[in-house]
């Protein structure tokens, strides 16, 4: 994203933005993966929890 944008390589491109309600605002382009690595690895662990469970219940 930054080399589009003539940043450098690996940069993390940023974001601000000041919001009536919220205020501040600030973001960054690795939010998006971040955001994706974390609901994988809470699904991982909500789908071992309930094999887990079924297992127990037998």
């Amino acid at each position: 994203v930054a080399l589009v944008v003539g940043g450098q390589f690996l940069e993390s491109g940023k974001l601000a933005l000041d919001l009536p309600v919220l205020g501040m605002l600030k973001a960054t382009s690795a939010l998006p993966f971040d955001t994706g690595v974390y609901l994988v690895v809470v699904g991982l662990v909500l789908g071992v929890l309930r094999t887990l469970g079924a297992e127990a219940e037998r």
